[in-house]
């Protein structure tokens, strides 16, 4: 049971987040769709699923420098 409520309470917060920026949500889809999600952007090395697992739309593992645009 305990799990089922972290399970929940883990969807409702990535749907909030979507919620209050949707561009991570439609941006985090599109690799996604295009075979790039769990990707770094920088390296173009895997990111660690347990960073993935706390950060879903991220785009770089933990200690890469951010790509700006």
């Amino acid at each position: 049971m305990a799990q089922d409520i972290t399970q929940e309470e883990t969807e409702a917060a990535l749907s909030a987040n979507d919620a209050q920026s949707p561009w991570q949500g439609r941006a985090r889809a599109q690799r996604f769709e295009a075979g790039t999600y769990g990707i770094s952007e920088v390296t173009g090395k895997p990111i660690s699923y347990e960073r993935l697992d706390a950060l879903p739309w991220a785009t770089t593992n933990v200690g890469e420098p951010v790509q700006r645009t």
